[in-house]
């Protein structure tokens, strides 16, 4: 079971209204990023015991940053602050 979370810059207008985050029935759980291939943040499954490297779910790159949950952030398009924040719904 999850939430969404969305993401705004105040700067460059760069958003993802729709984030999902949490962790489902089976043990994965999706983690935030921000791709440093196609600048994007956006959310991963990750299994630790896996050992498989998570992949940008827009450009399938490697090249991720785990954000975790911080509320202010820079912007992957510009550089600039912008706003995490929670955003209506759930996933089960």
């Amino acid at each position: 079971m999850g939430s969404f979370k969305s993401f705004a810059c105040r700067y460059c207008d760069y958003t993802e209204p729709s984030i999902p985050v949490g962790r489902s029935a089976r043990g994965p759980k999706l983690v935030l990023f921000v791709c440093r291939h196609c600048k994007s943040i956006g959310s991963t499954w990750r299994q630790e015991a896996s050992g498989r490297d998570p992949v940008c779910s827009y450009c399938y790159d490697h090249d991720l940053e785990n954000i975790g949950s911080s509320a202010e952030l820079k912007c992957p398009k510009c550089g600039e602050s912008g706003i995490l924040s929670d955003a209506e719904g759930g996933w089960e």
